[in-house]
């Protein structure tokens, strides 16, 4: 799952970055490439604490709940930490593309329709199921 939520987000971001070409020494491309960095190293490293959270006994994730109390941290918090730092990215992510559609040269009512298209997401994260346990 954490997999999964690090890839969506990543390719919403190389969305955007495809939909708002602009030089490579704009703001918004500096910008971009370090949420991308963001995004990939808490992909990663949310994927290794949950993998290493019975150090290596892997077995212990899908065994019985005793396997589980035996060999793995319990007191962990990890579920918390993924739902609060998942809801972080997920606003960065969505309030990323913002200041461009600003800057577009439109009237303001077609620059209204289109954040609400980019805001649009905003319900999928709004409405997708806790993950706390």
């Amino acid at each position: 799952m954490i997999a999964t939520l690090g890839v969506v987000k990543l390719s919403i971001l190389l969305f955007y970055r495809r939909i708002f070409n602009v030089s490579k020494k704009s703001l918004f491309n500096i910008l971009s490439l370090m949420v991308i960095a963001v995004l990939v190293l808490w992909t990663l490293g949310f994927m290794l604490a949950f993998a290493f959270n019975c150090k290596l006994h892997f077995f212990a994730m899908w065994g019985s709940q005793a396997e589980l109390m035996k060999y793995c941290n319990t007191g962990f918090g990890g579920e918390q930490a993924i739902v609060i730092t998942d809801f972080i990215t997920d606003l960065m992510v969505l309030c990323f593309p913002l200041p461009m559609v600003f800057r577009l040269h439109l009237p303001w009512p077609k620059k209204l329709g289109l954040l609400g298209i980019f805001l649009l997401g905003w319900t999928c994260v709004s409405l997708r199921p806790s993950l706390i346990r």
